[in-house]
C-alpha cells in the first residue's frame, strides 16, 4: 500500500494536454503567429501545423462553411483548459468566426 507521499508525488507529474485546432478558410501567417502566442498563456509544450486540407465543398467539421481549405494545427500545453474554453478564447482573440474555428482533443 502506498502512503501519503507517494500518491502526493505521482500527482504532481506534469500531465501534457493535446488539442487539435482547426480553421476553415483563409489563416494569414500574422494570424498563425497570433495562434501560437496566444496559447503560451497554457504553457505550450509544442506547436505544429500538421496541414492545409485542399478547397473542399463540404469540411469535416465545418458543416455552416462552403468551399474552403481548413488549416488543422496540433497544440500540447501544460496548463489544463477545456475545448470550449479554447474555442472562445482563440476566436476572440484571432478576429475568427466560431463557425470558422473548431478545437478537439
Amino acid at each position: 500500500m502506498k502512503n501519503f507521499k507517494e500518491y502526493l508525488s505521482e500527482s504532481a507529474v506534469a500531465k501534457k494536454h493535446t488539442f487539435r485546432v482547426k480553421v476553415a478558410g483563409d489563416f494569414t501567417s500574422e494570424q498563425e503567429s497570433k495562434l501560437k502566442t496566444m496559447m503560451e498563456k497554457y504553457k505550450v509544450d509544442s506547436f505544429s501545423k500538421l496541414k492545409t486540407t485542399p478547397v473542399q465543398a463540404l469540411p469535416l467539421d465545418f458543416p455552416q462553411v462552403r468551399n474552403c481549405e481548413v488549416n488543422i494545427y496540433e497544440v500540447t500545453v501544460d496548463y489544463p483548459t477545456t475545448q470550449q474554453e479554447l474555442t472562445e478564447y482563440l476566436a476572440l482573440g484571432l478576429g475568427v468566426s466560431k463557425q470558422h474555428l473548431v478545437v478537439r482533443r
